[in-house]
């Protein structure tokens, strides 16, 4: 079989790989980024969730009643259970999983059956958070996947990806300065041309592409019918509604409050504004502290709490 044609089938199979809906583990961040990114390609919304209780068999009744009839599942079964697959297919909604062993093969597994005609793709460290928001605004910006990688050497899996399962990229972008130079100098001499970060800014990108119109449409219809507590920018300086998708709504209650607050707010005063004990909030500020959402600095007995830059930057 020759590449032209290896490539022809894989773009008639792409053509029947769109979803309505993505659903991934909201406080599983490395699944949300690469989820995130295939949204951002096919104008579906990506959609965070803990486990299958009644608050979100009402969520998914109202995005079926909105017109989704083909889910993308992210994630193995002791992330996201399998009785979420059971409900939708219940309700006549054609349902596809996909999972790796690891956050590395899951994005690569993402890639290769939902994304193979792209040319250009995203590489991060995948146990460098810090990195993350970055590798999906880079990804949104060039038009490629995100896939994960170790900072010291290319999987077997990954090599096997960029030489043969992936046959149209030509162009890999390297986001952070974490990836070992021995790993860039082996991206070019399988022929790629590497573009990496520097001060946080690419040497080279495409320019940004617009947002389809039917992700705007699903995700205003969204706000309008279900009223979960997400927060929709206006072409303000305010969160944008895509920077909320990977958090549950507990977390996503407290940023929620910060904006409303103008952006700066007393920790305490999250007690009273959610109704969550002192133990909550202090679990749920450090789980954000440490994957860089917000930011935190000590006034007298409270604490303040900002969004992070790294946040607003994704907004």
């Amino acid at each position: 079989m020759s590449k032209l044609t290896l490539i022809l089938i894989l773009l008639s199979i792409q053509t029947q790989n769109g979803f309505d809906l993505i659903i991934v583990r909201g406080d599983i961040f490395a699944d949300w980024v690469v989820a995130q990114a295939y949204g951002w390609k096919i104008g579906a919304p990506v959609l965070s969730i803990s486990k299958l209780d009644a608050e979100t068999e009402q969520l998914l009744l109202t995005y079926i009643g909105m017109g989704a009839r083909k889910v993308l599942i992210i994630g193995d079964p002791s992330v996201l259970p399998l009785e979420v697959d059971s409900f939708l297919s219940s309700h006549g909604l054609t349902v596809r999983r996909v999972m790796g062993v690891t956050r590395v093969e899951t994005s690569i597994e993402l890639a290769v059956y939902f994304w193979n005609d792209a040319e250009k793709v995203v590489l991060v460290n995948g146990w460098n958070e810090t990195n993350y928001l970055e590798a999906v605004k880079i990804s949104r910006e060039v038009g490629g996947p995100v896939i994960f990688t170790r900072t010291d050497e290319i999987s077997l899996s990954l090599r096997e990806a960029l030489s043969a399962r992936l046959p149209m990229v030509k162009e890999v972008y390297i986001v952070g300065s974490d990836i070992e130079s021995s790993v860039v100098e082996e991206i070019k001499a399988m022929g790629f041309n590497v573009i990496v970060t520097q001060g946080g800014t690419f040497k080279k990108v495409q320019k940004k592409r617009l947002i389809p119109l039917n992700y705007l449409l699903m995700v205003g219809c969204a706000f309008i019918g279900i009223a979960v507590g997400m927060v929709i920018s206006r072409r303000t300086k305010k969160l944008s509604v895509s920077s909320l998708y990977f958090l549950l709504s507990d977390e996503r209650s407290i940023i929620k409050s910060i904006i409303d607050a103008g952006g700066k707010i007393e920790q305490e005063k999250l007690v009273d504004i959610t109704g969550f004990s002192r133990a909550k909030i202090s679990r749920l500020v450090a789980d954000m502290l440490e994957r860089k959402l917000v930011e935190r600095e000590r006034k007298g007995k409270t604490y303040i709490l900002r969004l992070s830059k790294q946040l607003k930057r994704f907004s």
